[in-house]
């Protein structure tokens, strides 16, 4: 095996030696040389030589680490051998060079798999040569790449139906190559063995040909090829799904223009919603398909579309609309699907049956599940007393976001009393409310005297979730219940895909000056106060030019009633926390009133969902407050009330 791959290595140089020229051909103006001219050719002539040093090292590296045993038994000389070959692709992702590279990260991981007999590096071979014939048709190596996908199909996979159809498009597309006639035996080989039958005799004078000439190729100008520096990556797809609502969060490794489109259905093909991603290159490994098949779409499938496209298509089952937009640090694209049966116009919260065979632990760790709706005549209004607090344990990970000290916004005038509500009008009910404490994991949250927000948040959470569980009869989801990191978007998903009627998230506040205390309640909207959107951009880890920006896109994200409801859901905790800890006689308490934002933990949300910024953990006094369980139970009963108030105003009879 170890000189079939270095016979195989040889091949390959002698082959870049025919791509090189046309590759780096300097391209001349008409008439007499200038002095230009010469520079770009000196330039063109200097970037050649220097690629070619650096591809004979690359292949020079590996050579010697499939002759040698010892090095050979490192996984770590394989990540060198294969970062040494992907650094030389992403350089050059259109030339001839990014071709060969991608070859060779296919003899590479294959070579892997021969040495640690692990699968993920067979499939990641798979793809490389996939890439090859995909997106380099006309190159030298396109047919070799098919030969050996059908090699590998044959004797690694064992599937001879895929590998005969691998040969077959040799004999098809590459018919004037010399891998057709091998082909041409190993396709009937397979007639024979497993009556495979084979495909129409090869066309002898074709009218066109399938693979054009690299000779015949105009040459790429290496200025326009797009630099590394420029290059995003595309990271694996993440989904969460229920039966009305799916989110679809795509990180890239810098923000990166994309465009989409929706197919409508064409014969057996389903409707398709696409996403292509510019100047974008997305790994093999991170390529296979992701099944969801939820009712709303079937898969998510994600491609190479081209040398510097990456295409994330959405095959849609039946889906009522759906909204794509984009958040900064770290860049992300967000698609939220919504069902025929989700309708912004009508439901505001779900009336929910409780879970069926629930245990009997006060608490009970679970994944995301499909909420059912509650049958028609049963009552929202109904608690079950030994209902169990839902704990949704972290399920995946993402980025870390920083968080720096917030700004304590001015304080605005009270809402003034709103006419009847869609919800008061629906005569909805709640029975679900996620818990969000913020932060967590590698992202401390705000931090002042040996303090760190992610913990009292936390502790705040739980004595909380236990209250509505105890008093008032919820069901209670924490979106974390220890201390691990949970992306933004991911949170709010969390309450989406689990039915929830109220969404809750926990913050302690911060500011440069130690004097600045007290405690306020936000809703998403707009905003024009400087103040709040400072708080905004820290929360989301942005800047506020940035999110200034943003607002345009929020603007319609926004337009449905759960503002209105969010803002009464804003007021009746705050006037709750105002009146209970100035009740208490607390050595300092102080309402900053309700706000609004654009926090991205909220965007999306499909119930009324508020942020409370509980206390200036740069304050000392309110830093020694907060920490205190007494404190912290105080909160916890205020916010309690805050919530009663605001679901008396929502089932009340009319």
């Amino acid at each position: 095996m170890r000189r079939l791959i270095v016979t195989s290595l040889l091949i390959i140089l002698v082959l870049l030696q025919f791509t090189i020229q046309p590759l780096f051909c300097a391209e001349r103006v008409e008439g007499r040389e200038t002095p230009d001219n010469n520079i770009a050719e000196e330039k063109t002539s200097h970037l050649r030589g220097d690629l070619v040093k650096k591809f004979n090292q690359a292949t020079s590296y590996f050579t010697e680490l499939v002759n040698d045993k010892e090095r050979a038994s490192s996984k770590e000389n394989w990540d060198t051998a294969h970062k040494k070959f992907q650094e030389f692709h992403d350089r050059q992702p259109k030339s001839a060079y990014a071709a060969t590279s991608l070859f060779m990260l296919g003899r590479i991981s294959y070579s892997r798999y021969l040495q640690f007999n692990d699968a993920a590096d067979l499939d990641k071979s798979l793809k490389y040569y996939q890439d090859v014939t995909t997106l380099f048709p006309w190159h030298q190596l396109a047919d070799d790449s098919l030969f050996t996908q059908g090699r590998i199909l044959l004797e690694d996979k064992k599937d001879p139906q895929e590998a005969a159809r691998i040969y077959a498009r040799i004999t098809s597309e590459y018919y004037t190559g010399e891998l057709m006639n091998k082909a041409r035996e190993k396709l009937e080989i397979l007639a024979k063995d497993f009556n495979i039958p084979l495909p129409l005799p090869v066309a002898t004078e074709p009218a066109t040909s399938s693979q054009p000439s690299t000779e015949n190729s105009p040459p790429v100008d290496v200025s326009e090829l797009p630099n590394v520096k420029n290059r995003s990556y595309v990271l694996p797809v993440k989904y969460w799904s229920s039966n009305n609502y799916t989110r679809i969060v795509i990180n890239t490794s810098r923000p990166v223009s994309y465009k989409e489109e929706l197919l409508e259905k064409i014969g057996e093909q389903p409707r398709r919603l696409f996403i292509d991603f510019d100047k974008s290159y997305i790994e093999p490994q991170y390529r296979a398909p992701i099944p969801i098949q939820d009712g709303l779409l079937q898969q998510v499938r994600t491609a190479q579309f081209s040398p510097d496209t990456v295409r994330v298509v959405l095959d849609i089952e039946s889906i009522k609309s759906y909204k794509i937009y984009s958040l900064p640090d770290p860049f992300r694209v967000i698609v939220d699907v919504h069902g025929q049966s989700n309708s912004a116009d009508v439901a505001v919260v779900d009336k929910l049956t409780p879970p069926e065979n629930q245990a009997k632990d006060d608490i009970v760790s679970l994944e995301p599940e499909i909420i059912k709706k509650r049958p028609k005549g049963s009552l929202a209004t109904t608690h079950d007393q030994n209902a169990p607090i839902l704990i949704l344990q972290d399920y995946k990970k993402n980025k870390l976001f920083a968080k720096t000290k917030k700004p304590a916004p001015e304080l605005n005038a009270p809402l003034t009393s709103p006419a009847l509500s869609l919800a008061q009008q629906l005569n909805l009910g709640v029975r679900r409310i996620v818990l969000d404490p913020g932060h967590g994991g590698k992202d401390p949250g705000a931090s002042a005297f040996g303090l760190k927000e992610k913990d009292l948040v936390l502790q705040v959470a739980k004595k909380l979730a236990a209250k509505l569980k105890k008093e008032m009869g919820y069901e209670v989801i924490l979106t974390r219940n220890n201390d691990t990191f949970i992306s933004l978007e991911e949170r709010t998903a969390i309450a989406n895909t689990n039915g929830a009627d109220l969404f809750i998230s926990l913050h302690l506040n911060a500011h440069p000056s130690a004097k600045v205390y007290g405690f306020e309640t936000y809703y998403l909207n707009l905003s024009t106060d400087s103040e709040a959107i400072r708080v905004a951009a820290l929360e989301n880890a942005t800047s506020t030019h940035q999110l200034s920006d943003l607002q345009t896109i929020l603007s319609d994200i926004m337009k449905n009633s759960k503002i209105d409801e969010s803002s009464r859901l804003a007021q009746k905790v705050q006037d709750a926390l105002s009146s209970g800890l100035t009740g208490r006689k607390y050595q300092q308490v102080k309402s900053l009133g309700v706000k609004q934002a654009p926090f991205y933990v909220l965007i999306g949300a499909e119930m009324p969902a508020i942020l409370i910024e509980m206390a200036f953990i740069s304050n000392k006094t309110d830093a020694h407050q907060v920490k205190k369980e007494g404190y912290q139970d105080a909160l916890a009963a205020e916010i309690v009330q805050g919530l009663q108030k605001y679901i008396r105003t929502i089932t009340a009879s009319l």
